[in-house]
């Protein structure tokens, strides 16, 4: 199981160059405002200055797909598609080329399509997502570097144990404040795992809770010890209630038997994650 997260920074480097050689030529400003115009055409645009909240981008998306679902599965694209393959369930190339001719057309872009042609153009080969990703940040939110990540949250799943287990890994660059300004985050994530604990705040009236709960202990094992001297069972919760308040009566103030039960379940669960291994 696998879960990554990043959160970039600017980096001098190779890649934030190449992307500046990527966007100051020509096919790239003709590709991607091709890509532009042909969302504005159905109805679906795309803010030139990028969206500017990640929400706009998520709600147009939505938008988007429904719209490419609404035509591609509309009268029209059956009609003009049993026309060119004359309703047969298989073709040649020849058809296959006029059927993608006619979808490049008829149909919303499929973006990421685009982005692969860009990226195939400038033969990039080596880190090809971060490229794909500059790309998207380009389009929808006008970013123009490359999106170097300050660290990765990533979540696994361990081997031996089964248990989710969160990993933070930093970079060469990465500095402290980075981890620090993220934190917040950081914190989202580590409130998922399984041993999670936030502030440590220490119990009250733990010390009553556990004299509460040893004189529970000694009375049950006294009554369990005369049940079996006798040969018969006896079920006395309600009993052992009654002698632990008789017992402690004032001296935690007004508390009732149904508080002492409430104790006793909550020290006896506490005890069973002491003595019962994960």
């Amino acid at each position: 199981m696998t879960n990554d997260k990043q959160k970039g920074q600017l980096i001098l480097d190779d890649y934030h160059y190449q992307v500046k050689m990527m966007m100051g030529d020509q096919y790239f400003k003709d590709s991607i405002d091709q890509l532009l115009n042909r969302f504005e055409s159905f109805n679906c645009p795309v803010p030139r200055d990028g969206f500017k909240k990640y929400d706009e981008y998520s709600k147009w998306n939505d938008k988007y797909w429904n719209k490419f679902a609404e035509i591609r599965y509309g009268k029209k694209y059956k009609d003009n598609f049993k026309r060119i393959t004359q309703e047969k369930k298989s073709w040649g190339l020849d058809v296959q080329n006029k059927i993608e001719e006619f979808e490049n057309n008829f149909l919303p872009p499929i973006y990421g399509r685009y982005f692969e042609e860009i990226l195939n153009h400038f033969n990039i080969v080596n880190n090809r997502k971060g490229f794909h990703d500059f790309l998207i940040n380009y389009v929808f939110f006008k970013k123009t570097e490359y999106p170097h990540p300050s660290f990765n949250i990533t979540w696994r799943r361990n081997k031996k144990s089964n248990e989710p287990e969160l990993y933070l890994r930093i970079f060469g660059y990465t500095k402290k404040e980075d981890i620090e300004k993220y934190w917040p985050e950081i914190e989202k994530e580590k409130k998922m795992l399984p041993d999670y604990h936030g502030k440590s705040k220490e119990r009250k009236n733990f010390d009553r809770d556990l004299q509460i709960f040893k004189l529970y202990k000694e009375i049950k094992s006294r009554k369990t010890a005369i049940s079996k001297n006798k040969g018969e069972e006896i079920y006395c919760n309600k009993r052992i209630d009654e002698e632990i308040y008789s017992i402690i009566n004032g001296q935690y103030g007004d508390l009732e038997w149904e508080n002492i039960r409430k104790i006793i379940t909550k020290m006896r669960r506490l005890e069973e994650k002491f003595v019962t291994p994960k």
